[in-house]
């Protein structure tokens, strides 16, 4: 009777003490016994992820490079993870999306506007783009223009505020004017609508008033269109009269002369405004 309870008392002090080891891991850090093949909790946690998996396989944080888990933000200099770009990049600096210049197109927008704020048109003749500002209206929709135009229609054809008449001018005349107590459009996508017709159809009546495409009213919509601190270039003319076309400019336009009274008009605005 002694002898059983001797191993009864054996055995359950045997179960105590393994459950003790089961349940403390750390008190067993040093344990390992290579007949059984077991290493304690915490080393496994330390050689690769819970459970005694390899690092390739697990999810845990000392998982080497590639293989998932925890993400880190790549050195300053190496490739970022996005498929196709190998420049370097500096992930510390700005994003990649605003890193002006890096990705091709203008790099000289007033305020350090990003990339996506500039335009990718390149004139054939100069090889170079120009930054469109406001003019990125310019690609809107059909029916956005359809109802601009009819706006601009009736505004225009308004005999007691003489819009109209400012459209008739010259440059030359337009440079002799206050422009702030004179009536014109100011919306950006009344006058590249008022633009669009001129160049697709190549005309315009608004009453007894026919408009067309001359070198003047050209100039005369795009500075009226244009902001106000963007200087327009042949390349401002060439991207603005593609997008509105979906065609090459027409031959017999000279971009450049075309610029040059835009130009003045922006410039006439600018000045009349801040003074």
């Amino acid at each position: 009777m002694k002898t059983r309870r001797a191993t009864l008392n054996s055995f359950i002090a045997a179960n105590a003490a393994v459950f003790a080891m089961l349940a403390a891991p750390a008190a067993v850090d040093h344990f390992y016994s290579t007949d059984l093949g077991m290493m304690p909790v915490a080393n496994a946690a330390d050689d690769g992820g819970g459970g005694g998996k390899s690092a390739e396989k697990s999810g845990g944080h000392n998982k080497p490079a590639g293989a998932g888990g925890v993400s880190h933000r790549p050195e300053p200099g190496t490739a970022p993870p996005a498929k196709g770009k190998t420049e370097p990049w500096d992930p510390e600096s700005k994003p990649r999306w605003m890193n002006d210049g890096a990705a091709g197109g203008s790099s000289t927008s007033r305020g350090g506007k990003p990339i996506w704020g500039q335009d990718g048109l390149v004139n054939p003749a100069t090889g170079t783009s120009a930054e469109l500002g406001r003019m990125n209206v310019s690609r809107a929709p059909a029916a956005v223009f359809d109802r601009q135009l009819a706006e601009a229609l009736l505004a225009l054809a308004d005999p007691a505020t003489e819009t109209l008449k400012f459209y008739t001018y010259s440059v030359a005349d337009i440079k002799e004017l206050d422009l702030d107590v004179v009536a014109r459009l100011d919306s950006p996508l009344a006058n590249l609508a008022i633009l669009k017709v001129l160049l697709t159809d190549g005309s315009l009546k608004v009453g007894d008033t026919t408009l067309t495409p001359t070198t003047d009213l050209l100039g005369i919509l795009l500075g009226s269109a244009s902001d106000k601190y963007i200087p327009i270039t042949p390349d401002t003319v060439y991207a603005i009269f593609k997008i509105l076309t979906k065609a090459e400019p027409a031959a017999d336009l000279n971009l450049v002369e075309i610029a040059t009274a835009a130009n003045d008009i922006r410039v006439e605005i600018m000045t009349d405004h801040d003074n």
